[in-house]
């Protein structure tokens, strides 16, 4: 979903989509997911985000690399004195900046990691941080897709099972209904809520928007709500019986991923056409059928043929 602007106090940020199959109501096949509404001055950069894409402007340039966006402390107030940032990442001068938030805040972690996301396939860089804080001795918890609307995704996920495990990385499979979530808690403080997963269509092809949270109520709330699915509606892969994945898969999958990660680059040489957003006009109200109107005189003229019977009479 991308950020949603309501009014001048409110504004919505995540992974919930206007559509049926994200409503409980739909059964089994309805998708669990996140969204954070949010009030005070964070809510005029999701305004201002929401009308530049709307107005196909293209957006500021970010920091240069070698200057941490990551460690900047939160610019924004998500409401309730919450530190909030928005990210965003675009094909333009935002391309990896919610992959730089995630790396930023696993490197800096010292007891807990804990990420939901639908579909996960990051890259190599992602992946060594992940390892790499659970040898140091942090808890890295992954909760995954166990019933997937897209095979594809789910096989390129468990292609990674083995070596994550190995570093010691703990895996779950929610297997109640599709997961749609893209969530995380770090250390019980840092927290993220948004659209992006971490995969390549997220993290190199699509516009997507997060909020970056420094709030230790909040980040214990989410924790909570995942522990959940955790206890109730997850099963913890085996690690020693990760899923088989046959040589021909776990090449498909890295041929598919760097493929996908290089599309914006190569997109820059192909013939552009501007995709122009027209704002929803309300439909004209359709005119009511003309009645045949009556000759002059004619309710003076008398008639000896009975009247017909009304359409309501019984």
């Amino acid at each position: 979903m991308p950020p949603c602007y309501r009014s001048a106090h409110h504004a919505f940020v995540g992974g919930i989509n206007f559509s049926l199959e994200h409503l409980a109501r739909y059964g089994a096949k309805a998708k669990q997911d996140y969204a954070v509404e949010v009030q005070g001055p964070i809510v005029e950069h999701v305004r201002a985000l929401a009308l530049a894409l709307l107005e196909n402007r293209r957006l500021p340039r970010s920091r240069p690399w070698w200057r941490s966006r990551a460690g900047d402390p939160p610019a924004g107030d998500g409401g309730e004195g919450i530190a909030t940032k928005l990210i965003w990442r675009d094909n333009d001068h935002h391309r990896d900046d919610i992959e730089i938030h995630y790396r930023w805040a696993i490197r800096k972690a010292r007891h807990e990691i804990v990420i939901a996301n639908a579909y996960f396939f990051p890259g190599y860089r992602l992946m060594r941080d992940l390892r790499r804080a659970a040898r140091r001795g942090v808890r890295v918890l992954l909760i995954l897709q166990g019933r997937s609307d897209q095979p594809v995704a789910s096989w390129a996920a468990r292609s990674l099972y083995a070596q994550l495990m190995r570093a010691g990385v703990q895996i779950y499979e929610y297997c109640r209904r599709p997961l749609h979530g893209k969530v995380a808690v770090v250390d019980g403080r840092w927290s993220t809520v948004g659209s992006s997963n971490l995969d390549p269509s997220s993290l190199s092809l699509n516009l997507e928007a997060n909020l970056v949270f420094d709030d230790h109520e909040l980040a214990s709330d989410l924790r909570r709500r995942l522990q959940v699915l955790v206890d109730e509606h997850c099963e913890r892969i085996d690690p020693g019986q990760p899923p088989p994945q046959p040589l021909w898969r776990r090449l498909a999958a890295y041929l598919a991923f760097h493929i996908i990660r290089r599309v914006p680059t190569w997109d820059r040489w192909l013939p552009q056409r501007e995709q122009g957003a027209v704002p929803a006009q309300p439909p004209e109200p359709t005119p009511e059928p003309a009645t045949a109107e009556e000759p002059p005189g004619a309710a003076d003229v008398q008639s000896d043929e009975p009247s017909p019977p009304s359409k309501c009479a019984s």
